[in-house]
């Protein structure tokens, strides 16, 4: 998946549009999609992160490694964040069912489209959900 987020980037600045790509279980993002062709600004990997959604602000989802990494981020409406946080999770679930895999000495050729793990975070208020030992929380 790729598009437009906000990012908050300091106090001056505030949020700033940037170009964001999901590929291969790495968020990378850019000045403008024009300018990808320069480098990556920065990326996160995804099984490693936490994924947050505010409380109260429906275009937010922020994504944390604990003590290291942090990214503040804002979808242009609640329905686009939406498709963002299936696009994470989604990636996030894969990375780990094949990781799994791989320990038991398993082929890991499947989508696990059937383990999609899907949950209307926009109706969520501090809930913590756990699937495949990865950890879904609501802030």
């Amino acid at each position: 998946m790729e598009g437009v987020l906000y990012k908050w980037t300091n106090y001056i600045s505030g949020w700033q549009p940037r170009w964001f790509v999901l590929e291969g279980g790495t968020l990378s993002y850019y000045d403008s999609q024009e300018d990808a062709w320069k480098g990556c600004k920065g990326s996160i990997k995804i099984s490693v992160c936490e994924i947050q959604v505010h409380p109260s602000d429906f275009t937010r989802v922020d994504l944390i490694i604990p003590g290291e990494q942090y990214f503040y981020l804002r979808a242009i409406n609640a329905a686009e964040r939406q498709k963002w946080l299936v696009a994470l999770g989604t990636a996030k679930a894969c990375l780990t069912d094949n990781r799994t895999k791989r320990e038991k000495g398993e082929c890991c050729i499947s989508a696990v489209i059937d383990k999609i793990f899907y949950v209307d975070h926009l109706a969520c208020v501090n809930m913590t959900v756990k699937y495949d030992n990865v950890i879904y929380t609501t802030v």
